[in-house]
C-alpha cells in the first residue's frame, strides 16, 4: 500500500494516513485504527489520553481518495454484518466477518457434518483465539453490538468470542484458548437434531417443546464423539455447557467439580449473550444489566471465579459507540476504567461545545440505550 515513516504522535496532521494501529501503551486499546485518515476529530480524542510516542503513517502521496475506496469495498462485502465503529480495527473487523460466513454456511448445511467444516471451524477459531491474544479488548466489543441480526449464528461467534477471552483472563494457554474457542463456535451443534420450528420460534417455549430443546447437549455430544481429531475436552465442553453448580443443569444433572471446566466458561459466556441478545418475544438486557443477571447466576448456576474475572474485566460498552443516558444527554463512550468497566467515561457533544462524563463517579447516571 505504499512507503511509510514513523513520526511522533505530536507530529500527527490532518490528512495523514496511519500505517498500523495507534495504541495505548497503558491499557492496549487501540486509539485509531490503521488505514485511518487523520482528521481533527481523532487529533482532539487523542488529546484526552495524553499520549505520546511515535507512529506509522503512509506516505502522504497515497491519496485519501485510495484508501476510502478500501473502506467502501470490505464495507461492501460484508452481508449481514451491520456497520461497526470507526474505532474497531480493520483487522478485527475481517476476523468476524469471515467468522460469520463459516458459521452461517456451517448452520445452513444439511445434517452431514465433514472433516472438511471442522477443519474450517478450527481455523475461524485460530483466528479468533490470535486476535483475543493480541488484544482481548476489540472482539468481545463487537460481540456487544449484536452486528448479526440472525440469533443462530450471532449466538454460536459471540460465546466463542466471549468464552476465549474469559479463558484469556484466566490465564489459559494459547493452544486451549484456540480449542476453548472451537468449543464456543460448537456449543449448539447439537440444535440441528431439534425440529427446526421450535429452535427458531418466535415466542417463549413450551413445557413439552423445552424438554426436546434441553436433548441439543447430547445430541451435540453424539455428533462430535465419532468425529477424528475432535478432542475430549471439546466434546465434554459442548455437552456440558448447560449444567448447573447445584445439579439442577441438563442434561446429566452435574455439579461442581464435575462439570468440565470449559463447560464453565462456556455457561458463563452463553447465559451473558442470551440475556443481552433481543429476541422477539422480550428485549434484549443493556450489557451493565447482564453483566449483573451474571453475577446473580453465582448463587447455584455459574462458578463464582469465572463470573468473577468476566465481570471484572471484560469490555462491555465499545470506545466509540454513540450511548443514551439517563439525563437525557446523547454521547458516545470514550475510554474505560480497568477497576469499572461497567462505568465509561462518555463524551457529550453540543452547541460546539464538549464534555465527559465519568460514570465511575457519577453513579446515579446511567446508560440507558445503544445505538448501533
Amino acid at each position: 500500500m505504499g512507503k511509510t515513516f514513523t513520526i511522533n504522535i505530536n507530529q500527527l496532521l490532518p490528512g495523514l494516513m496511519l500505517a498500523e494501529d495507534l495504541i495505548d501503551c497503558k491499557t492496549g486499546q487501540v486509539l485509531i485504527p490503521s488505514e485511518t485518515v487523520i482528521k481533527e476529530k481523532h487529533l482532539e480524542r487523542l488529546s484526552h489520553f495524553h499520549v505520546s510516542g511515535t507512529c506509522v503513517v503512509f506516505d502522504p502521496s497515497y491519496s485519501v481518495k485510495q484508501q476510502e475506496t478500501i473502506i467502501d469495498g470490505y464495507k461492501d462485502s460484508t452481508g449481514g454484518i451491520k456497520p461497526l465503529p470507526e474505532l474497531i480495527n480493520e483487522r478485527t473487523k475481517r476476523v468476524y466477518k469471515e467468522t460469520y460466513e463459516v458459521i452461517k454456511n456451517f448452520f445452513k448445511k444439511d445434517k452431514t457434518i465433514t472433516e472438511k467444516d471442522l477443519h474450517e471451524i478450527k481455523e475461524v477459531a485460530n483466528n479468533i483465539s490470535e486476535e483475543i491474544v493480541r488484544d482481548p479488548y476489540v472482539l468481545p466489543q463487537i460481540a456487544v453490538l449484536k452486528a448479526i441480526d440472525n440469533y443462530t449464528f450471532s449466538h454460536s461467534i459471540h460465546v466463542a468470542i466471549y468464552a476465549t477471552t474469559l479463558a484469556r483472563f484466566l490465564e489459559y494457554p494459547a493452544a486451549k484458548l484456540k480449542e476453548i474457542c472451537s468449543a464456543g463456535l460448537l456449543h449448539d451443534i447439537g440444535k440441528m437434531d431439534i425440529p427446526r420450528e421450535i429452535v427458531d420460534k418466535p415466542a417463549p417455549l413450551t413445557d413439552l417443546e423445552f424438554k426436546i430443546m434441553k436433548k441439543h447437549p447430547w445430541y451435540g455430544l453424539e455428533r462430535l464423539k465419532n468425529l477424528k481429531y475432535m478432542s475430549k475436552d471439546i466434546i465434554s465442553a459442548v455437552s456440558q455447557h448447560h449444567e448447573k453448580e447445584n445439579g439442577t443443569g441438563y442434561y446429566q444433572g452435574l455439579k461442581g467439580a464435575e462439570i468440565h471446566p470449559w463447560a464453565k466458561i462456556l455457561a458463563v459466556a452463553d447465559v451473558y449473550d442470551a440475556i443481552t441478545t433481543d429476541r422477539v418475544y422480550r428485549k434484549a438486557l443493556l450489557p451493565h444489566e447482564g453483566a449483573e443477571i451474571v453475577m446473580g447466576s453465582c448463587i447455584g448456576h455459574l462458578d463464582y471465579e469465572k463470573v468473577k474475572v468476566f465481570t471484572r474485566e471484560m469490555s462491555f460498552y465499545p470506545v466509540g459507540t454513540k450511548v443514551s443516558l439517563s439525563t437525557g444527554e446523547i454521547g458516545r463512550v470514550l475510554s474505560h476504567h480497568s477497576t469499572s468497566p461497567l462505568r465509561p467515561l462518555i463524551t457529550i457533544k453540543k452547541d460546539r461545545m464538549e464534555k465527559i462524563v465519568d460514570l465511575s463517579k457519577k453513579h446515579t447516571v446511567l446508560i440507558t440505550q445503544i445505538f448501533n
